[in-house]
């Protein structure tokens, strides 16, 4: 059976210009959109830390690690957060803002109330984002929810990405030493 080129896309994380393009293309599909797919995004970017910095594993033992739906150890989003900055992977604000950002998803994905950033309750959670203050002194206007929430999904993609190189790095030099 011949495999799906395409599934190389699966794999791959986008750059972090694709990353602009991409949550500039999802905050005009709507709030939702916005919401559940970049939290995805950085789950998915979160995984792909952890799978660099462990030892290979095989298909068993990354679904027993990784597989939600299997009741993985991270197998969900703030199992990935919670682990991340137990192992220092994260700093506070990182840790803080990406609990945020899920809880944020879980209203989106879960609420029975029609949810949309500005929702008073939802843009007060966007305000407490710790990178809000930085923004601000570099001139960026993010008095919209939507936005605070983008650019701060954005900031912590490129941190993460960044850990991910140096994870690669790391793991690449590592391939020479015996596996304890």
């Amino acid at each position: 059976m011949a495999r799906a080129a395409s599934k190389k896309l699966l794999k791959e994380l986008p750059t972090e210009q694709e990353m602009r393009d991409i949550l500039a293309d999802l905050k005009s599909q709507g709030d939702a959109a916005t919401a559940l797919l970049s939290a995805a995004y950085l789950e998915h970017t979160l995984e792909a830390i952890f799978k660099a910095l462990f030892r290979n594993l095989n298909s068993e033992d990354s679904d027993r690690m990784f597989d939600g739906s299997a009741g993985g150890i991270l197998g969900t989003f703030a199992a990935k957060i919670r682990v991340a900055y137990a192992i220092r992977m994260i700093g506070e604000k990182q840790y803080n803002d990406l609990l945020l950002i899920n809880d944020i998803r879980n209203v989106f994905g879960h609420s029975l109330h029609k949810v949309t950033f500005d929702h008073e309750l939802v843009a007060l959670d966007c305000s407490k984002f710790s990178g809000l203050p930085d923004f601000r002194e570099m001139g960026l206007q993010l008095s919209m929810p939507i936005d605070q929430f983008s650019h701060v999904t954005l900031t912590t993609y490129i941190l993460m990405r960044q850990k991910l190189r140096n994870q690669t790095l790391a793991k690449h030099l590592r391939r020479g030493a015996p596996d304890a």
